[in-house]
Formats: structure tokens, sequence, C-alpha cells
């Protein structure tokens, strides 16, 4: 895998951990909307790869 897809999946696999500690609703969603993004990045670059 790219180098920046590793990237991204760790940085949404970061967000999404720390949203499950979070108590507070607001704040997991918006952990969860910046999560979001980044995984979907990470998806198109490992279609992309395939292609």
């Amino acid at each position: 895998m790219s180098g920046w897809i590793d990237a991204e999946l760790a940085a949404a696999t970061r967000l999404t951990n720390t949203a499950s500690e979070v108590e507070d609703p607001d704040m997991l969603l918006a952990l969860l909307r910046l999560a979001g993004p980044r995984l979907e990045a990470a998806m198109m670059g490992a279609l992309l790869l395939a292609a």
C-alpha cells in the first residue's frame, strides 16, 4: 500500500478510537465526522491502486 493510504487509515483509526472513549455525544459525532473523509480517501486510494 502507499504510504499516504497507511497514514490516512492510521489517522481514521486514532479518531475512531478517541471517539469511543468520549462521553459527550456532540464530541463523538464531531470526531467521527473528521474520521469519515480520511477513511473515504484511503478507500478511494486503494481502489485507484487496484485499477
